[in-house]
């Protein structure tokens, strides 16, 4: 997947597991465009890289520096 550059997008944070939950739910359509998963908040999810791969919308990764 691609990230649109030719229009403003959506881009919605994930800091918690339900947040991660809901992006990666099946849907018809997403009121997003982009994911921005934060590493830095949700560092601790075992299953983090299976709930990733469900996500139906380009997924920026963000791990911040404490």
């Amino acid at each position: 997947m691609s990230i649109p550059l030719d229009r403003p997008s959506i881009v919605v944070p994930v800091t918690d597991t339900d947040t991660l939950s809901k992006v990666s739910a099946p849907r018809d359509q997403q009121p997003w465009d982009i994911v921005e998963i934060r590493a830095d908040r949700i560092a601790g999810i075992s299953n983090l890289s299976s709930e990733i791969s469900l996500i139906p919308a380009p997924v920026l990764l963000t791990c911040r520096h404490p």
